[in-house]
């Protein structure tokens, strides 16, 4: 802080960057340092580099933590980086998958990158864990759908239709796949 106000960013950044790579201090006060990089980074592309750096040292520094790792696979997905984002969100899910959000953004990855076997295969993975979550189960759909697999997508979106509540939106999705079923 006292760099950043001297105007000395470049010391500032050292100061941050060691902070970041020592393992005795907090993970969560460096994933809030992190995620004003990351608001930051939607608006200053300079800051883009730095942010990446801090992310990849709070990788190295905190391999077993789970947040470090989601917090870069969200960097990475932002800029577009979606097979690294998902390799990053698969180890958040090996250290714990108990979090839904992370299923869906690696589902959403997959798709991204048309990558319909792998959505298939951790999609139905994430069905088993969530079959409440409708958002899962057409992303599955959809990937059974491309592989053709047309009596799995339909059951898939007949299972998932049942749970759409107040989303006309998704519920238009879930209907448009099942014309493309039939």
């Amino acid at each position: 802080d006292y760099y950043r106000k001297e105007g000395e960013k470049e010391k500032a950044f050292e100061e941050l960057k060691l902070g970041f790579s020592n393992p005795n201090l907090d993970v969560d006060t460096k994933v809030n340092i992190l995620l004003s990089f990351y608001t930051i980074n939607e608006i200053v592309s300079s800051m883009k580099s730095e942010a990446f750096e801090l992310a990849e040292l709070l990788v190295e520094t905190h391999p077993e933590d789970p947040k470090v790792y989601s917090i870069y696979g969200d960097l990475l997905s932002q800029d577009q980086q979606f097979e690294k984002a998902r390799d990053a969100f698969l180890q958040v899910i090996e250290l714990d998958s108990g979090k839904y959000i992370v299923w869906e953004e690696l589902l959403r990855m997959d798709l991204l990158m048309s990558d319909y076997e792998h959505l298939r295969q951790y999609g139905n993975l994430a069905v088993e864990l969530y079959p409440e979550q409708p958002v899962t189960i057409l992303f599955t759909a959809l990937a059974e759908l491309q592989l053709k697999k047309y009596r799995e997508a339909k059951k898939l979106l007949d299972q998932g239709l049942k749970l759409v509540v107040n989303n006309n939106e998704l519920l238009a999705q879930y209907y448009m796949y099942q014309g493309d079923v039939f």
